[in-house]
């Protein structure tokens, strides 16, 4: 079966509204729910962005 949303299948194996992001933990971290871990995944990403360094007007070549 396959469900468009991790609440949808929280929803569904509960059988009314529930919050996926909350309900499911990970396998191998069974403390973490799906909402820590992708916050965890998003702020990694953030960090390993290259930083922009400070801009300047461009120069005008003639």
């Amino acid at each position: 079966m396959e469900f468009t949303s991790p609440s949808a299948a929280a929803a569904f194996l509960v059988g009314g509204s529930a919050n996926g992001r909350t309900m499911w933990h990970l396998q191998d971290e069974p403390t973490t729910t799906l909402a820590a871990w992708e916050d965890r995944e998003r702020d990694e990403a953030d960090q390993q962005a290259a930083p922009i360094g400070p801009l300047t007007p461009p120069t005008e070549t003639h």
